[in-house]
């Protein structure tokens, strides 16, 4: 007894020449189709799938895939589609990088900023080139953390001349080691936050002494008490 076989016909673009369709006089109805294998009768109990399109001047060509053919074709579709999806989910599930902060970068603004918070930018535009983004001062070693942020040819001023023992004429002279500013004790040495106001108003910024305004200095020392 001949086992029943299912049949999988579908339609393919094919000979653009021809200007027949895949229900032309060549191929006029899938149901017409028949198994290329002479095994087969006509009269057994045949399931035909046809997919296609009535696309102008593309005969149709069809294509036998027996039961063993038919299961296997599905089995790796279904695992192909299981395969993509444990891998789609483990893309998403990936953590996202953590972003690098720009340590040179001004401090964020806020709606309503108070003193301190205006120190806090006064801070980053007059202070924080050689005080640091942490108030954590800076030396000459050459590991130095806060000098290490800037381009290499920033780094070692006094070498270059510019900012060493001799400036160049109106310059002035890196100091070699600046204090920290913030964190506890770095203040110490001074008795009041007033003592801390006075002593900025009169020698800093480094370059220009006193060339702040008194509210400035003022911000700037609340953002230090902060």
């Amino acid at each position: 007894m001949v086992k029943r076989k299912k049949l999988l016909a579908y339609c393919v673009l094919h000979n653009a020449v021809n200007r027949n369709n895949c229900h032309s006089e060549e191929s006029r109805n899938l149901s017409r189709v028949q198994a290329k294998d002479s095994s087969i009768p006509r009269n057994d109990n045949v399931k035909i799938y046809a997919r296609g399109a009535n696309f102008a001047g593309k005969p149709c060509i069809a294509y036998w895939l027996r039961n063993t053919q038919y299961a296997i074709l599905v089995f790796t579709a279904v695992s192909l589609f299981f395969l993509s999806a444990s891998l789609t989910n483990a893309q998403t599930n990936e953590p996202a990088a953590t972003p690098t902060a720009d340590r040179l970068a001004a401090p964020p603004t806020v709606p309503a900023p108070t003193q301190a918070d205006d120190g806090a930018q006064l801070y980053w535009l007059h202070c924080q080139p050689c005080h640091g983004d942490k108030g954590q001062g800076f030396t000459d070693a050459p590991g130095d953390d806060w000098r290490a942020q800037y381009p290499p040819e920033d780094q070692f001023c006094w070498n270059s001349g510019c900012h060493g023992p001799r400036p160049y004429e109106n310059g002035f002279t890196i100091p070699r080691k600046v204090p920290a500013v913030l964190g506890e004790d770095t203040l110490a040495r001074f008795a009041t936050m007033e003592e801390v106001y006075t002593y900025i108003s009169v020698n800093m910024p480094h370059q220009w002494p006193g060339i702040l305004e008194d509210e400035e200095y003022l911000a700037i020392t609340a953002f230090f008490a902060r």
